[in-house]
């Protein structure tokens, strides 16, 4: 049976091996920015987690067996709600897991009387699209960055 918790922030550690094939899947699909994710440590992404306090952060997470095998990291600045990370196991996939993740975060979300929400989706990440899609986001602009020719 899979269960839904709220992970403290104290506990983040907790998804390291998560995160880090996370990460790993950003590495093999980025185009451009291999660098990024190459050099990216789940202790850099803690840090730069930091930059909300702990009343603007919520970590929604998901087990089997006393195994963690989804997570959803969700973010709030100026009444705006972010998910800002987000990776269900790939032998869980389809089973309506990263959509009650997603909605963990929107109820929240919501809650806090956020007037905007949003999730960044990595450049040669495009397959998540659909899902998201399916679950009332949109593209709405796309950032281009400069890419370091060193």
């Amino acid at each position: 049976m899979i269960k839904y918790f709220e992970l403290p922030l104290s506990k983040i550690g907790r998804l390291e091996p998560l995160w880090t094939e996370l990460n790993e899947i950003h590495k093999k699909d980025s185009k451009y920015f291999k660098p990024h994710f190459i050099n990216m440590t789940f202790k850099k992404r803690v840090e730069s987690l930091k930059l909300y306090n702990c009343t603007n952060i919520k970590i929604f997470v998901c087990s089997e067996k006393s195994i963690l095998i989804g997570y959803a990291i969700a973010g709030i600045e100026n009444q705006t709600g972010e998910i800002e990370s987000l990776i269900v196991k790939s032998e869980f996939n389809g089973n309506g897991i990263g959509k009650k993740l997603v909605m963990h975060c929107n109820d929240w979300f919501n809650d806090q009387k956020c007037n905007r929400i949003k999730v960044g989706v990595a450049f040669g990440h495009e397959n998540v699209y659909e899902f998201y899609m399916k679950l009332g986001f949109f593209p709405k602009m796309t950032f281009f960055e400069l890419v370091n020719k060193e």
